[in-house]
């Protein structure tokens, strides 16, 4: 992403954590899951929101589904994205 530097290399820091907390923490039963939205229709930015943002209520359901998933088995990574249509 031009001009966001700092800002993929948070992500890319949050994504190393995730996965030495995943080893760490599995003995204990505890899963760990970095969960990455795109573009969410709130109005958390000063944007307005466009038709293919993400509706929050989706992002919302995806965690609502790693939580209740089953205990033997547990998601690294979730990616949420928007899906574009041209017009």
């Amino acid at each position: 992403a031009p001009k966001l530097a700092a800002y993929c290399a948070s992500k890319f820091g949050l994504n190393g954590l995730t996965e030495v907390l995943q080893i760490e923490l599995m003995e204990y039963g505890i899963r760990v899951t970095s969960i990455a939205p795109g573009r969410c229709a709130t109005t958390f930015a000063d944007e307005p929101i466009e038709s293919w943002h993400i509706p929050a209520s989706a992002v919302s359901d995806a965690i609502v589904n790693v939580i209740e998933s089953d205990r033997r088995a547990f998601w690294g990574t979730l990616e949420i994205r928007p899906v574009h249509r041209s017009a």
